[in-house]
């Protein structure tokens, strides 16, 4: 369980609650209520999905855990520099975005609610030509502002400490945040195949 420091300007109201054995947090803009912790570690990002579908939760897509991040940093800043605080060792959270680059074929997926018909869907965006495509240090603060409507960065977005690694033409990959001894990593070209002890993923769900 994350334990906070003490710090004054840190809510605690209705929108942070126990559920379960979990600290969940409410985040309005987007509708989800999303884990404070981070689970499933060691697993495939398809082996994730698969689990938690079975539990009417899903994971975030990027946009969703930037609104997440931006969420906890005006409301539980604790929180928010625990997640985005350079580690030793390691350690990273795989999110609901996988891209496929193909010329004209180009799309990203994640997933969504539907409410009426109850279960967890498959969205296809095609992927937007205003996106990064090269390697940038990015600032995390503008990316909350400056992204097209996927989460991703484009030539707006300003210079920080972000490592930003987007996905690679002619091959499919998914997403992960990590953070690390020399800063923090949106990477957006990690094999799916990809495990490893020391990511994991925080899971959304959409009722209390």
């Amino acid at each position: 369980m994350t334990t906070l420091p003490e710090n004054k300007t840190e809510k605690h109201d209705e929108t942070r609650y126990k559920w379960g054995l979990e600290n969940f947090i409410y985040v309005p803009s987007i509708g989800l209520h999303v884990s404070e912790n981070k689970s499933f570690f060691g697993k495939k990002f398809c082996e994730i999905n698969e689990e938690i579908g079975c539990e009417d939760s899903k994971l975030l897509s990027i946009f969703e855990f930037e609104e997440f991040l931006k969420y906890s940093k005006e409301n539980f800043p604790g929180l928010y520099e625990e997640i985005v605080h350079e580690s030793v060792p390691w350690r990273g959270e795989f999110l609901d975005s996988s891209f496929s680059l193909n010329g004209s074929h180009s799309y990203m997926e994640y997933h969504i609610f539907d409410s009426e018909k109850k279960k967890i869907i498959v969205k296809r965006k095609n992927f937007e030509e205003t996106n990064l495509y090269e390697n940038k240090r990015i600032s995390i603060e503008s990316l909350f502002h400056e992204r097209t409507h996927l989460g991703l960065p484009t030539q707006k977005t300003e210079p920080g400490s972000l490592d930003y690694f987007p996905p690679e033409r002619n091959k499919d990959s998914v997403s992960w945040f990590s953070t690390h001894s020399n800063g923090i990593t949106l990477s957006c070209r990690s094999p799916a195949s990809y495990r490893c002890g020391g990511i994991g993923a925080r899971i959304a769900k959409l009722k209390k």
